[in-house]
């Protein structure tokens, strides 16, 4: 059963080295990775505002496409340019969701900023977001070998960014 969908599946791509009754069509060409790399964004970790009041209300994007900026993520030794930053903002409490902090009034006045513990991407710069992964060795490269914060940047660009962009 699973082997028919499969072969149905791999004609109806244009896959298929074979005709229905075994005589071979073509070689198959390799499969580029590269074709089918995912979409990376940077998105909140949450989808419903968690707070008691909301009952779980999905949460809206926050700004129009026009206005979502785009940034270079540092993930693991890739970078990746004019990745998507997206904001989640709950329309019954008005609390904005980053991937990295939370926004939220508490008591009608104060303005609370929250920093996540666990998140998954950090903004180390203006455009700039890294990976744990990267933050740890940024901050393990500081202790370890004593550097510059500059110094470390510079080898970071010109070992990772700027061939990336040649």
């Amino acid at each position: 059963m699973a082997g028919k969908k499969l072969s149905r599946f791999s004609r109806s791509l244009s896959l298929a080295s074979h005709t229905s009754i075994g005589v071979l069509k073509r070689k198959l060409r390799p499969i580029s990775t590269t074709s089918v790399q995912p979409v990376i964004l940077i998105t909140p970790m949450v989808m419903a505002c968690p707070t008691l009041t909301c009952n779980n209300h999905s949460l809206t994007q926050e700004l129009c496409d026009w206005d979502t900026s785009k940034v270079t993520l540092l993930q693991g030794s890739q970078c990746h340019l004019n990745v998507p930053v997206l904001a989640g903002r709950c329309p019954v409490c008005n609390s904005l969701y980053w991937a990295d902090h939370e926004h939220f009034t508490q008591n009608n006045s104060d303005d609370v900023c929250l920093y996540l513990n666990d998140a998954k991407y950090l903004k180390v710069g203006k455009s700039v977001w890294v990976d744990c992964l990267v933050s740890r060795a940024i901050v393990n490269a500081n202790y370890s070998f004593h550097a510059l914060t500059a110094a470390i940047t510079k080898f970071w660009h010109f070992s990772f960014v700027q061939p990336m962009l040649k």
